[in-house]
């Protein structure tokens, strides 16, 4: 598994000594800034903004923390999935090809250096499809044991590093009860600990930490329909008024 995440190790840490200490947008300003303050709200995903938080304290304060832990994650699980199409008889010099070619790919190497909410909920999407894949051709049998667990675990990863991971890790446990018939008692265990870890992250979790939530952002898929009236003067009914400044 670590011999064909090697390609990756080497060329994103050279990568993130071009972009040190790392790609930042709106978004991540946004967010680093939560981080400072310590003050946390949920526009942005807020485990992801925790997720940062936590690593910030082991590279004191300094936003690299981030991109290098995305780089040995992404490395891991890419070497993992190549290693297990090397059991399933891919050849040795395809296998150390996929691995090169993954690591040169402009868009990993970019991404992978960037502190986004999408690049940790890439990696483990990335995961849960290798984890498919061993459970597809062992027609269940990997699930059994403490794997159900990491895959419940994995799945709430999905649903809470975005927000709209919540229906890719719902869908992706049912669709495991539906194609898996065989293995239900550990698909039933892993979508129990997928919803027991969520309901703790933002049941227990965030209430403690006073994470500000966001109900009121729901609106803010209308700001560029907002714009564009605001653009053409557009007049406004005293109702509409009264909706938009609430």
């Amino acid at each position: 598994m670590f011999e064909f995440a090697v390609p990756s190790i080497i060329v994103w840490v050279l990568i993130i000594l071009v972009y040190w200490p790392g790609l930042m947008s709106h978004d991540s300003v946004v967010q680093w800034a939560e981080i400072v303050s310590k003050s946390f709200t949920d526009y942005h995903p807020a485990f992801h903004t925790l997720f940062e938080f936590v690593i910030s304290r082991f590279s004191g304060g300094n936003p690299a923390g981030v991109p290098i832990v995305q780089i040995l994650a992404l490395s891991v699980v890419a070497g993992w999935g190549i290693t297990y199409f090397r059991e399933l008889g891919l050849s040795k010099w395809l296998c150390w090809c996929c691995a090169v070619m993954f690591a040169i790919l402009p868009v990993n190497f970019v991404l992978v250096n960037s502190l986004w909410k999408d690049i940790p909920y890439g990696i483990s999407v990335l995961c849960l499809s290798v984890v498919f894949l061993k459970i597809y051709k062992t027609d269940g049998r990997w699930l059994y044991g403490n794997r159900a667990i990491l895959v419940g675990l994995l799945l709430a990863l999905i649903a809470l590093f975005r927000h709209n991971g919540i229906a890719v890790a719902a869908l992706s446990g049912i669709s495991l009860l539906i194609f898996i018939p065989t293995s239900k008692k550990p698909v039933l265990i892993a979508l129990a600990v997928f919803a027991m870890a969520y309901f703790v992250v933002n049941g227990i979790i965030y209430p403690n930490l006073n994470v500000k939530s966001s109900a009121d952002f729901k609106y803010g898929v209308f700001s560029y329909y907002l714009a564009s009236q605001l653009s053409a003067n557009t007049n406004f009914s005293d109702e509409e008024l009264i909706f938009w400044t609430i």
